[in-house]
């Protein structure tokens, strides 16, 4: 880690240093900054046949929130925006079929994956009724 953030301070300068907060600010591209960097420099040693420009802001190569629905195949995707909310039943049941296509079904990821969620929604029942004051006499 601590070669990384050298290799990007020495790249950027101190702002790699400065927290980043959503928005307009250069600390929010830093990441995307240098994974653009490093392609060039791959593309510089190996040649640009192998590096596919995907066209952005056209919104056909993210699964997105917005429109959330995933189908056979994501061999054409190369980003998703989750759904938000996906502690709520629901939403984690939208997600899921992702999850599985993914990672397969009842492997240890899937598994993880399955099991983090059921932790997280134990965590938050406790917290709801217990602020809701549910269950206490």
């Amino acid at each position: 880690m601590d070669d990384i953030l050298t290799a990007v301070v020495r790249e950027f300068g101190p702002v790699a240093l400065r927290p980043v907060h959503k928005g307009a600010n250069v600390g929010w591209f830093l990441d995307q900054m240098m994974v653009s960097l490093l392609v060039a420099e791959w593309t510089k040693r190996h040649g640009a046949g192998r590096v596919k420009l995907v066209p952005r802001d056209v919104g056909i190569d993210r699964l997105d929130r917005n429109a959330w629905g995933f189908g056979d195949t994501v061999a054409d995707k190369i980003d998703a925006h989750l759904p938000g909310s996906a502690y709520l039943p629901g939403t984690w049941a939208q997600i899921m079929p992702l999850v599985r296509y993914i990672y397969g079904f009842e492997t240890d990821r899937y598994n993880w994956c399955v099991e983090y969620y059921d932790s997280f929604q134990k965590l938050f029942v406790a917290k709801y009724r217990s602020h809701a004051g549910v269950g206490n006499t």
